[in-house]
């Protein structure tokens, strides 16, 4: 799996996740590609998609490095936790119709610290506030480095997003974009319930 990627960091990532995952559903090796790991490749993880992209988006938390690994998880962010787990990091971000909540890290295990602790936000267990006060987001990332940090860390997010509160089904709608639903039916397999 060569690729032309301007970042090798991004480029060997590949490597390694493919030692773990298996080879990548889909891949682009030339400049500014990407590797795709759909989730019939992560069919015994509760993640739904992996992305490696050739970029290097600078992140200084817990100290400087740069992101290019992203993972994708079905999670129903509530639209009162929305800016709560949205302002965790620069490195989230939702799409309320999909009901995807998104990390993006240097490593799969930064990204699986981030969205853990984002999910707890989410759910409740932890509010922005005391994660701020306190830390946790750094702290966590710091964990990442202890196989057996990650492994809880990966136990979290796994039991946050088996017993979450909303439904992760995408709905056709979101909420705070419009608070009546859906005002003509969607196409059929839409999921929208208005």
């Amino acid at each position: 799996m060569n690729t032309a990627w301007e970042n090798r960091s991004a480029s060997d990532y590949v490597h390694v996740l493919a030692t773990k995952y298996g080879q990548p559903s889909a891949i682009d090796p030339t400049p500014g590609g990407i590797a795709i790991w759909k989730k019939d490749k992560l069919m015994n993880t509760c993640l739904d998609r992996i992305e490696v992209k050739d970029e290097a988006i600078p992140h200084c938390i817990p100290t400087n490095h740069l992101d290019f690994v992203y993972a994708y998880v079905n999670y129903d962010v509530a639209p009162s936790k929305f800016l709560e787990v949205t302002s965790l990091s620069g490195s989230l971000g939702y799409d309320p119709l999909k009901k995807q909540l998104w990390a993006r890290c240097g490593t799969i295990e930064a990204v699986i610290a981030s969205l853990a602790l984002a999910t707890q936000i989410g759910e409740g267990a932890v509010s922005l506030n005391y994660a701020q006060a306190n830390e946790l987001y750094p702290h966590y990332l710091v964990a990442t480095q202890d196989p057996e940090q990650i492994a809880r860390l990966y136990d979290l997010l796994c039991y946050n997003l088996r017993h979450q509160r909303g439904d992760p089904s995408p709905s056709g709608s979101w909420p705070l974009a419009a608070p009546h639903g859906c005002t003509d039916p969607l196409p059929t397999g839409s999921g929208c319930k208005a």
